[in-house]
Order: C-alpha cells, then structure tokens, then sequence
C-alpha cells in the first residue's frame, strides 16, 4: 500500500463538528436549517434543491449552509468545503466559534476530496481563531500527512495529546508520522499504546508491522 493511501485510509471515519448556524438567525431559520441536514442524509438530491429555492428567496448564508451540506453529502466535496469556507470568511459569517465549526466542516470536505493542501489553509484559519483546540491540531495533522509533511504532522499530534487525552487513532498517526522520520523506538513506542488501547484494531498491527519492516530495511516501506 501507497504511503499516501495508507494516510488517507487511516483518516477515515472521523467526524467532523456540525455546523453552527449565522449569527442571531430567526427560530424558523434554524428549524428551516436542521430540517435540510437532517433531508441530506436521506434524500441530498432534494435538499441541495431546497437550498438553492430557499436562497433565492432570501435565505441567505443559511440557505448556503443547506446547499453545502446537501453537496457533500452527494460527494461534492470540494465544492461543498468551497462554499463552507465562503460563509466561513464573509463578514456576517456569525462569531468566531461558529465560524471555527465552518472551517473545520470545510477542511474534512477536503480532506474527503482528497485536497490537503486546501483542507491545511481553512485549518490554519480555524487555529488563528482558537490556537490549543486539540481536534482542530489533529485535523490539520492529518491535512500534513496527507501532504508528507511529517515534522508538522508530529508536532500537531503531540500538541493535540497535550490538551485532551489520546486516542488510539492519534498513537497510530503519530506512530506513521515518526516512523516517516526514522524515528523507529518512538514510532514503536506510540503504535504499542495504540495496541494497548486498541487491541483488536487491524490499523494498529499493520503500522507495527511497517515499523518493524523500517528497521531491518532502513526506511519506511511504500
């Protein structure tokens, strides 16, 4: 397996938080907002569709939030995180907070889109907002790894660990990013207590045995 594959599988399955919506909407608004996110799970099609009625008629960066959500959800990635990131960067895109949720909502569209470079740009947006969110560091962990940019991924990871306590995933990452740096006895350090919190996770096996491949070969295997 591809190293940048490897990456990518192992940033699957992470959710991303939801989506705030602007500032001091009306109530119907909101109820207009939650019934379309609830629609793009069930039907994207016909939510996207009423994003795009509602927005006419005056909806708004609400609207577009509807429309984002309902073209994510049918594998427009790029272009949903494009319009989050839109909202995100308007001047009545809502406070900070809520504007940080729009920026790591985009960042995961592109990540899903396979576009780290961008998904980076929108995190670092969303850490000049709150510098320590540990979620927000280890997302953009993984927009580096994407990116092969070890030394920045580790450094992300460990500082995301600092704050909140560890997952597995994030000793599993931090375990691929020092083994890219030839860093052996801490990336088995890390994959061990990964196997420790984790004992039954295949991920977890595969990367100690890519650490145990790099020491006998001198390099990280492909």
């Amino acid at each position: 397996m591809k190293t940048q594959n490897l990456i990518f599988a192992l940033l699957l399955g992470i959710s991303a938080p939801n989506i705030a919506s602007a500032a001091a909407p009306h109530p119907d608004d909101v109820e207009r907002l939650n019934a379309c996110v609830a629609k793009t799970r069930t039907n994207a099609t016909e939510a996207y569709e009423d994003g795009l009625q509602w927005r006419l008629h005056g909806g708004g960066l609400l609207a577009e939030q509807c429309v984002a959500l309902a073209q994510i959800e049918q594998g427009e990635y790029s272009e949903g995180a494009q319009r989050l990131l839109a909202i995100a960067q308007a001047s009545d895109g809502g406070p900070a907070a809520e504007k940080l949720g729009l920026l790591v909502k985009a960042a995961n569209a592109f990540l899903l889109a396979e576009i780290p470079d961008e998904a980076k740009k929108a995190l670092d947006l969303a850490l000049a907002i709150e510098p320590s969110n540990s979620d927000v560091l280890f997302d953009r962990a993984r927009a580096s790894a994407m990116l092969s940019q070890w030394p920045e991924a580790e450094a992300d990871i460990t500082n995301a660990m600092a704050n909140k306590a560890p997952l597995p995933l994030a000793y599993r990452l931090r375990a691929e990013t020092r083994l890219q740096q030839g860093k052996y006895d801490l990336a088995e350090a890390d994959i061990n207590e990964a196997l420790r919190l984790e004992p039954h996770e295949a991920d977890n096996y595969h990367v100690r045995g890519r650490v145990r491949i790099a020491r006998r070969t001198g390099h990280a295997p492909e």
